[in-house]
This record gives C-alpha cells, sequence and structure tokens, in this order.
C-alpha cells in the first residue's frame, strides 16, 4: 500500500517576486543534508519555501512543508492533518522516500520554527525534527527559522552540526538575503 499525501503546486498569486536562483540554490542545499533556511522578518522564508516546493514538485521529488505557526500541539495526529494524509505522517512520508533511490530526496520543511514560543511546543517540535533527521530515511529536513531565533536555540543548532566554526551560526544552514532593489523594481 503505497500512501496517499497529497502533492499541491499551487501558482502563486498576487506580487511576484523572481528569485529563480535563490531556489535553485536552496534546492541544492538541501538535496546534500538537513539544515536550516535562516533570514530576518518579511526576507522572503515563506515564499522560498513555497518556490522550492513547487520546484520539487516539477522534478518529481515529493516535498512537503509544516507550518509551525499553524500547530497547537505538534504531536503526531496534528502533523498528519497538516501533511493531509489518512495516515500517521512518519509512516506515510516512509513509504513515499523508497521509489526515490539514492539520487534524489524527499524533502520535508519545517516552517517557521521561531512561531512555537511555548517551550513545550518548542521542545515537541525539536523532537519531531530530530525523528525525521534520524529515521526518515530517503528525505532531507529543513527548517526554516529567522535568524535572531537561531541565535537563540542551541538545541536547534546542534541538530544541524557543521564543522566550519568561522560562520555566523555554528550549524549547516543557507541565509535568505534581504530582497534587492532590483527584485522589487523588476516585480
Amino acid at each position: 500500500k503505497v500512501a496517499q499525501i497529497p502533492l499541491i503546486a499551487e501558482k502563486p498569486k498576487g506580487l511576484y517576486i523572481q528569485r529563480r536562483e535563490l531556489v535553485e540554490q536552496v534546492f541544492n542545499f538541501i538535496q546534500a543534508a538537513n539544515g536550516l533556511l535562516v533570514g530576518g522578518p518579511g526576507f522572503g522564508k515563506r515564499f522560498i519555501l513555497e518556490e522550492l516546493k513547487r520546484h520539487c514538485f516539477s522534478a518529481g521529488i515529493p516535498c512537503h512543508i509544516i507550518k509551525i505557526n499553524e500547530m497547537v500541539s505538534g504531536d503526531d495526529a496534528e502533523i498528519s492533518e497538516e501533511l493531509r494524509c489518512n495516515e500517521d505522517w512518519f509512516s506515510a512520508l516512509s513509504q513515499l522516500s523508497r521509489p526515490l533511490g539514492p539520487v534524489n530526496r524527499g524533502v520535508l520543511i519545517f516552517d517557521a520554527f521561531d512561531t512555537a514560543k511555548d517551550e513545550r511546543l518548542k521542545a515537541t517540535f525539536l523532537k519531531q525534527i530530530r525523528r525525521s533527521i534520524n529515521d526518515l530515511k530517503g528525505w532531507h529536513t529543513l527548517v526554516s527559522v529567522r535568524t535572531y531565533d537561531a541565535h537563540k536555540s542551541a538545541k536547534l543548532l546542534e541538530l544541524f552540526p557543521d564543522a566550519d566554526v568561522r560562520r555566523d551560526l555554528l550549524c549547516r544552514y543557507i541565509e535568505i538575503p534581504e530582497l534587492s532593489e532590483k527584485e522589487l523594481s523588476d516585480a
């Protein structure tokens, strides 16, 4: 029995800012290994994640976003509902990864970690993120978080080790830059 999780690739509505090169960089980053996506407020993290999802969809690669800002408990039942799957989300994603092979990895995104202000909810999501990194074979995990909040969450950074201690954050991450004047004028 193959898991049934809907693959949705809706086209953006309203103002559209072309950041194709950045989406490609994020795609290559997450295909290589697990990591964080960081950036300041309003820098377009959610937009990039939605574009990444469309990019993966067009390449036949599963990509699912768990929106932490819409969660109350972060438990398995709530994540299953968020992903719109009829079974345990973890089992469903495990089944989806089998046909991908070693080249492409499914992408699981925990979006807006910084919105989990309650310590209990934050701890629950840290466990879910750790579980997906350690036990979800054939997938890579990407967590989006504001740069400021990433600096304040040592437990989150520990989940994504990086040997380069010269970097601003002591973890594996990719940073979303502020929108440029050219990007804004081209929109």
